[in-house]
């Protein structure tokens, strides 16, 4: 069985619907397939993915028939609130927004969530403030190295301590 991934449409205006896959951010892969299932049928004109964004963007006919997103070979979960309101709702898009910030300072490896877990954990541990920000700088340093090691020659990459282990 083929797994669906959660969409919703963001906006529909005659002749164009967008809709939006944000589980599967930046798979290039799975829009081209899903561009090639569509691009075929007779009621769509054009259809233009964004991986990065995670949208589809459908010129269609009229009378394009919102049921060709449903089939099941498309892997896509429409749900039954089949359209959005217009317009994000602008705390939605910040959070958005905050939380790919986040993850592209930290390349990837703290996101919204964890942020927030870790200041409600430091604020019912009592921990004082200078944790909190000791292991956002850490967390941001990692991430910036990681992301210039490659850059320059004799940085090691491993992640294990040189000092002491190799001694022993």
């Amino acid at each position: 069985m083929q797994q669906r991934h959660r969409a919703h449409i963001v906006h529909r205006i005659a002749g164009r619907l967008r809709i939006k896959v944000p589980g599967r951010r930046h798979d290039a892969q799975y829009f081209q397939n899903l561009r090639r299932r569509l691009i075929d049928h007779p009621e769509i004109v054009d259809i233009k993915v964004n991986p990065c964004t995670a949208s589809v963007l459908i010129n269609h006919r009229p009378g394009f028939d919102l049921d060709v997103l449903r089939n099941p070979f498309l892997e896509l979960d429409l749900g039954r609130a089949t359209v959005r309101s217009q317009a994000r709702p602008d705390a939605e898009r910040t959070v958005d927004r905050l939380d790919t910030s986040i993850q592209r300072l930290t390349g990837g490896k703290v996101d919204l969530a964890t942020f927030l877990v870790k200041i409600a954990l430091s604020v019912v541990m009592r921990q004082p403030p200078f944790q909190l920000a000791e292991w956002i700088a850490e967390v941001l340093l990692r991430a910036f190295i990681t992301s210039k090691a490659a850059l320059i020659p004799g940085l090691p990459t491993s992640r294990e301590p040189q000092g002491l282990s190799a001694a022993a």
